[in-house]
Parts: C-alpha cells; sequence; structure tokens
C-alpha cells in the first residue's frame, strides 16, 4: 500500500536557497526565519504522514477481518459444517 500526501505547491527551503544572495542572507533574522518555515513544513509533513500510516493501520486490520470471515464461510462450504 502507498500513501500519497499531497503538498502545496509552496516549496519553502528551495525558494530561499534559490533566491540565496550575500546581501539578502546577511542576518540572523533572515536564517531564523527560513529555519522556521523549514520547521513548519516538516511538521506538516510529518502530520500527513501520521495520519497516512493511522490510515493505513486501520485498513489493514479491516481487510484482515474480512479475509478471516471469508476463509472461514469458505471453509464451512466446502465441508458442510454448519454453525447453529
Amino acid at each position: 500500500m502507498r500513501c500519497h500526501v499531497s503538498e502545496s505547491s509552496k516549496p519553502t527551503l528551495p525558494t530561499l536557497v534559490n533566491s540565496y544572495s550575500p546581501v539578502e542572507m546577511n542576518s540572523h533574522q533572515d536564517l531564523q526565519t527560513m529555519i522556521m518555515q523549514v520547521k513548519a513544513s516538516s511538521s506538516r509533513l510529518e502530520q500527513k504522514l501520521n495520519q497516512c500510516l493511522w490510515t493505513q493501520k486501520v485498513l489493514m486490520i479491516l481487510v484482515s477481518i474480512l479475509l478471516a470471515f471469508s476463509f472461514s464461510t469458505f471453509y464451512m462450504l466446502c465441508t458442510g459444517k454448519r454453525i447453529y
């Protein structure tokens, strides 16, 4: 199973890195701003990934239950046993 996470088309790090010039990045505040933007983006991606992984776990449990029920039903049909 694959988890597809869609991210908005606002790349924070590549834009800041590509627009780097010594004049623009000369202050500590600029670096702090860039770090905070990267941290925020990373946090959002982590939350989306965690939600996706939780959904996959729930789906795997439901599929396992369905398979167990299907196999037990198939076994009972093949052997002629009935549940009363």
